[in-house]
């Protein structure tokens, strides 16, 4: 049994160490998809990077559709976005989304590659992780269910935490279609099927786990550094597998540490669904302390066009609804205000 693993572990390695090295610096990374024809596709991989050798950067990506063929896909996102300027800890949100047409029903694994990791992560070969792939896919399955779309992500999945405290991270994951959802705790990989070398659970003084709703509970990590792990989400509709994605996170530890989205000046979270919508748009927000939030919908002339939306919220997760029913089609802009930040996103109203 190992002896074929131990081939294909060195093969891997092969393949990589005769291509040249870019130091592209992955730190995490996922792909989603939404079914939007009977065998079509829109996928997206979205990855994590350290941004600070810009000779690396990736504006385009090859994706493998798990069919037999693969694409080389453009950044969607522009340059990238930053959510992270702390000189330790750079990272930059990278999007590159495709359309594929599968040519039936049956299992696709869509997988990307990237011969580079971010270097020192302490749970991965022993902190000489640099030369190591990463490599995360996600499973579609077209069957006779129906439609079917990949777990939706509002949280990234990169973090912070701070030595000897107690350390909680949630994915904040849902389905569009009410599909059940598990979770568990699986090995990066280098490739199909290839965990990455000496991998170990990152080190806690009494525990590190993961529970059912998909939270990442650490008590309490032990030492300094950047941890690796990877969570897979299966979506599970009348007890039947209809697809999974392995999204890997990293968490940064040290002391002191204020969290990441707050570097910008953003205390909170926002995510909006179903995008496109038709009559109403569900509103997701996690705020890290009380606030007066303002919200309002603008349309493509600047226009507010909902009326005035104020609350008063304490910290923690909410929802809000929005009628859209006597919105005409196109496209708007969703603004949260709170005293101190502002952050908007766009949607879209198709009739």
């Amino acid at each position: 049994m190992n002896k074929p693993i131990s081939l294909r572990f060195f093969l891997v390695l092969l393949i990589f160490i005769t291509k040249p090295l870019f130091a592209t610096h992955y730190r995490a990374g996922e792909i989603t998809y939404r079914q939007i024809g009977v065998y079509t596709f829109e996928i997206s991989a979205t990855t994590y990077t350290d941004p600070s050798n810009s000779s690396a950067d990736r504006y385009e990506i090859e994706i493998v559709f798990g069919d037999g063929t693969s694409g080389y896909v453009q950044r969607s996102n522009g340059n990238g976005e930053m959510i992270s300027s702390d000189i330790k800890n750079l990272i930059k949100k990278n999007i590159y989304t495709t359309n594929h047409t599968y040519p039936g029903t049956g299992q696709y694994i869509v997988s990307i590659t990237d011969p580079n990791r971010f270097n020192n992560i302490r749970n991965i070969n022993n902190g000489l992780s640099f030369n190591i792939p990463f490599y995360i896919e996600s499973c579609i399955k077209i069957t006779s269910l129906g439609i079917n779309h990949s777990p939706v992500f509002i949280v990234p999945p990169v973090d912070i935490g701070n030595v000897n405290k107690i350390f909680k991270h949630s994915i904040l994951t849902f389905d569009l279609e009410g599909a059940e959802l598990s979770y568990s705790l699986v090995p990066p990989m280098m490739a199909a099927g290839i965990n990455v070398p000496n991998y170990i659970l990152p080190e806690a003084s009494v525990t590190f786990q993961l529970n059912a709703n998909g939270e990442i509970y650490w008590e309490h990590p032990i030492k300094n550094g950047i941890y690796n792990y990877c969570i897979k989400i299966s979506e599970f509709r009348n007890g039947i597998l209809i697809g999974y994605v392995i999204r890997e996170e990293q968490i940064f530890i040290a002391n002191g540490l204020t969290e990441i989205n707050q570097v910008e000046g953003v205390n909170f979270e926002l995510f909006a669904y179903p995008n496109p919508a038709n009559d109403k748009l569900i509103v997701h927000y996690t705020l890290r302390q009380k606030e007066n939030l303002n919200f309002d919908i603008f349309n493509m002339m600047g226009e507010k066009v909902n009326p005035e939306t104020r609350e008063i919220e304490n910290a923690g997760k909410h929802e809000m609804l929005f009628d859209l029913s006597t919105f005409k089609s196109g496209m708007y802009f969703l603004e949260l205000t709170t005293e101190g930040s502002k952050k908007q996103m766009k949607f879209t109203v198709i009739r």
